[in-house]
């Protein structure tokens, strides 16, 4: 009985102080802030260990209760509602090396629980500026002095520094670089604070949205066929798109798509300027046209103190990359229906203006006006007619002027017959600053009705006119040209040139030619090879004769040659088609050709379709110095007018 009461009395020693104070194991004195502190060098504390399903067969676990879960292989507690993991181990653990953490888990989720890729970041805000759940990658130092901030992506299987970073840095708001710093040279594309965007440059033009900056390298927009052109669903005002079956690019104006410059497959399209500015009531800009060096010239309709159809001419001198409007000149005395300008020549410092409708007591003698460079303007001279002409001659019908040689034709003079035509030439005095040395020359075989002066061209010692309504045999007005050699007062004949057979009608060659050196080409007004067509006809001088030698026609029934307007200087050859059709509406184009081995290949064909103009008649005149090509189109943006400028290849 003694012994059991001994126990007890030490048992109730020792419970009281535990339910009443801190205990200490290994320790007589226990930190204060512990229920339990045990201290020792070579022991742990052993928890409760138990596999999953023994832990989860726990009865009303409390909360914070600990065990070590032996499937696991970590400890657990509970917290209030379910078992979770308080440290992760094996292929899932955080791991710490130095001051760096890292996981060798494959997949990390922030706010996802099953992460599906490296670094997976879900952000569940709805609401405005909820981008800050995401990702900030942020430099808190000064960036006048310091820093970038970025995220790189790399590949260790490339050389060192060959990767892309995209962040801030000290000269652009957002960068991306390529290389391992931000440096200028490494910087391939830049985002502004407003949005601009630069590639090739840190720094945005502040008129672009988009600034593209390379010495090497253009723009691909979008390549697709006609019909997926026309298969996209509600273009855009302005949408841009290359079409590979026109060989163009084309833009939606709101309405239709317009191309900017058409060719035909595999040409080069050539560079279009165009001159707007013009003085008032002036129309139909562009029926005639001439160019040399840095000035142009082009007619155009004009009322002048009301009398109708005075004309004017227009002169437009090069500045940089685009033609300005510099001068209008105006007959010494206007007339109503004059018409100035219905001819044109400019050469070196001289401009020569014709008008087959210039009256005195007689109707539509005609009447050439020349006029001399001053290096602002053009400064008028004098004129030029026909002394002892008659009505209906209409000198200044036809001009050309190559060095000081001056050519006026006046196809509807009498001498030889009734509208058998003729030509005169002039020599310029660069003393006087006149022409004189007036010879009048005619054909051989003149009749009447040849019309010969129709058109004009001089180069050297030759001079051709073309008689276009001359017959032969039964091929009424087939046409002929004809050539001459001398200088000064002295002019011989030397040649004629005809096209086909001689039966054939309707031709009417000599509408049109163009002189350089011992090529001639000449304008036809048929090609036997397609019907409604025609033809531009090559002649090479050979000794004294003028040789055919090639005919030039277009391989395209639907855009074939109609009154062929022919160019040529030294080894380039332009033809206008002012009549070329397009979805049954005449919109006229241009070809241009260079002479290979003696042959004349077709190299770029360029029209300028605007389909919300429905008369356009691109090429109603052309002008071309050897450099320059300048191409009328009087009927543009309804009649108004215009003149283009280019280069044969541009």
């Amino acid at each position: 009985m003694k012994h059991k009461l001994l126990s007890i009395s030490v048992l109730i020693f020792f419970v009281i102080p535990v339910i009443a104070q801190n205990v200490g194991l290994g320790t007589s004195s226990p930190n204060a802030s512990a229920a339990l502190d045990i201290t020792a060098n070579n022991r742990g504390l052993l928890m409760p260990r138990m596999t999953t399903t023994a832990r989860n067969n726990i009865a009303a676990p409390a909360k914070g209760l600990l065990v070590y879960d032996s499937t696991l292989g970590t400890f657990t507690f509970h917290n209030g509602s379910a078992w979770t993991e308080l440290l992760h181990t094996g292929n899932n653990v955080w791991l710490k090396n130095g001051s760096n953490i890292y996981t060798p888990a494959t997949n990390v989720g922030i706010g996802t629980n099953t992460p599906a890729f490296g670094l997976h970041v879900v952000n569940s805000n709805a609401a405005d500026g909820g981008w800050a759940q995401g990702i900030v990658v942020e430099n808190i130092n000064d960036p006048a002095s310091a820093g970038e901030a970025g995220i790189s992506f790399r590949n260790t299987s490339f050389a060192a520094g060959k990767q892309w970073t995209i962040g801030l840095n000290q000269s652009a708001p957002l960068a991306f670089n390529f290389g391992t710093t931000f440096a200028g040279g490494n910087t391939r594309m830049v985002i502004d604070t407003i949005g601009r965007i630069g590639m090739g440059t840190t720094s945005p033009d502040s008129s672009a949205q988009l600034h593209l900056n390379s010495t090497s390298r253009g723009l691909i927009v979008p390549r697709m066929t006609t019909s997926q052109r026309n298969a996209i669903n509600g273009p855009a005002l302005g949408l841009l798109v290359f079409d590979t079956d026109k060989h163009t690019l084309y833009m939606f104006d709101g309405s239709d798509w317009v191309a900017f410059v058409q060719q035909a497959p595999g040409f080069v399209p050539v560079t279009l300027r165009t001159v707007d500015t013009i003085p008032q009531s002036s129309t139909d800009i562009g029926i005639e046209s001439a160019v040399f060096g840095e000035l142009a010239v082009a007619n155009c309709r004009y009322d002048y103190n009301g009398l109708t159809n005075v004309g004017c001419v227009l002169v437009y001198k090069k500045n940089g990359g685009r033609w300005d409007y510099i001068q209008q000149v105006l007959p010494d005395i206007p007339q109503t229906q004059l018409l100035f300008g219905w001819s044109l020549a400019l050469n070196d410092s001289l401009l020569v203006v014709g008008s087959p409708k210039w009256n005195t007591s007689l109707t539509d003698k005609g009447k050439v006006w020349y006029y001399k460079w001053n290096g602002t303007e053009f400064v008028f001279l004098d004129s030029l007619a026909i002394s002892n002409g008659q009505a209906n001659d209409q000198f200044g019908f036809s001009v050309a002027l190559r060095g000081n040689t001056l050519v006026v034709g006046a196809p509807q003079e009498n001498t030889n017959g009734n509208d058998a035509g003729g030509i005169y030439v002039y020599t310029f005095n660069p003393a006087t600053n006149r022409f004189g040395n007036r010879v009048r020359l005619a054909a051989p075989n003149a009749k009447a009705g040849d019309k010969l002066g129709y058109a004009v061209d001089v180069d050297g010692s030759y001079v051709v006119a073309g008689a276009p309504f001359h017959p032969f045999g039964a091929g009424l007005n087939k046409g002929i040209a004809h050539v001459w050699t001398g200088s000064g007062t002295s002019w011989g004949y030397q040649d004629s040139c005809t096209y086909a057979s001689a039966n054939t009608p309707y031709e009417r060659l000599g509408l049109y030619l163009s002189l350089s050196g011992s090529n001639l080409v000449c304008g036809a007004n048929y090609n036997a090879t397609i019907l409604n067509s025609a033809s531009a006809v090559y002649f090479k001088r050979s000794g004294n004769a003028w040789i055919n030698t090639q005919e030039i026609k277009s391989d395209d029934i639907d855009n074939s040659f109609s009154v062929p307007i022919v160019m040529t200087r030294g080894n380039w050859m332009i033809v206008g088609n002012s009549d070329e059709d397009h979805l049954g509406v005449p919109k006229g184009n241009v070809w241009i050709y260079a002479l290979e081995s003696g042959i004349w290949v077709r190299k770029r064909r360029v029209y300028n379709y605007t389909t919300n103009d429905l008369t356009q008649r691109w090429a109603d005149s052309l002008g071309f110095d050897g450099t320059t090509i300048v191409i009328g189109s009087y009927t543009y943006n309804n009649s108004q007018g215009a003149v283009f400028f280019t280069t044969p290849n541009d």
